[in-house]
């Protein structure tokens, strides 16, 4: 399971540590490279077991984690929910049925991390290129973005990039493509309320906004370039009644 698990995560872009069989192992490499999620056995081997680590996980490392066992009865189950703050319980199998499920909680589990990380800052870390399939998350640099200085975000389905979005700063350099792997509507949740979703592909910064609305466009002046940007639909009443009272545009 690991090795089946591992190659699906690497082609996903994750970085997979190596298997620990035991709490002693997990620890240590803890110790060397503090990972981002934890999957987690119930039995180990040696005298501790997996719940064993989820406390441990939790009060000293602070650490997410979700057990993945084949140990599914109600002592068990009743054992670690009592002790320990999984962010789920998987059952274990051989059939590649759960493989997919597994995926998804691995994915909403640090997508709750990262909100968590994100909710009350200033900011969120953002990749500077987009991925190449097989490549590491780690091996692409990071910057940190203000959000004070995000002028608009878009999805990424203009570049053929399905489930990212794009960031355009205040300091445009078109040589970088700055980018997380989310949602908008996900990502939409982290952000102040100075954000304001003008498109279901479309999210602008209202303090930012220097420009002017016309018919269902809303043009955008970033250094002397004029970025034109459609208002939906399903927005358009509440962009136009929401910028004509805050900047009086036309």
């Amino acid at each position: 399971l690991y090795e089946r698990l591992r190659s699906k995560l690497i082609k996903e872009h994750y970085s997979i540590e190596a298997f620990s069989p035991s709490v002693e192992s997990a620890i240590a490499n803890i110790h060397t490279k503090r990972p981002d999620l934890v999957l987690l056995d119930i039995q180990l081997q040696g005298l501790l077991n997996g719940i064993q680590l989820g406390e441990k996980l939790t009060s000293t490392y602070q650490i997410p984690f979700f057990y993945l066992s084949e140990h599914s009865g109600e002592t068990i189950l009743k054992e670690a929910s009592k002790k320990t703050s999984p962010a789920t319980f998987l059952i274990k199998s051989k059939s590649h049925k759960n493989d997919s499920q597994i995926l998804t909680s691995i994915q909403l589990a640090l997508l709750n991390e990262e909100r968590d990380r994100v909710i009350n800052k200033e900011g969120v870390f953002v990749l500077e290129k987009f991925l190449e399939s097989g490549e590491p998350g780690e091996k692409t640099k990071k910057k940190l973005l203000l959000f004070k200085d995000i002028v608009f975000i878009e999805t990424g389905s203009t570049l053929n990039k399905k489930n990212h979005i794009i960031f355009h700063t205040m300091y445009r350099n078109k040589n970088e493509n700055l980018n997380l792997r989310i949602s908008l509507s996900e990502f939409k949740t982290y952000l102040p309320d100075y954000f304001l979703q003008i498109h279901q592909s479309y999210l602008i910064n209202l303090n930012c906004l220097q420009g002017k609305l016309n018919d269902n466009y809303l043009y955008i002046d970033i250094h002397g370039e004029m970025t034109e940007l459609k208002i939906g639909k399903n927005y358009i009443q509440e962009v136009k009644e929401i910028l004509t009272k805050r900047f009086g545009l036309s």
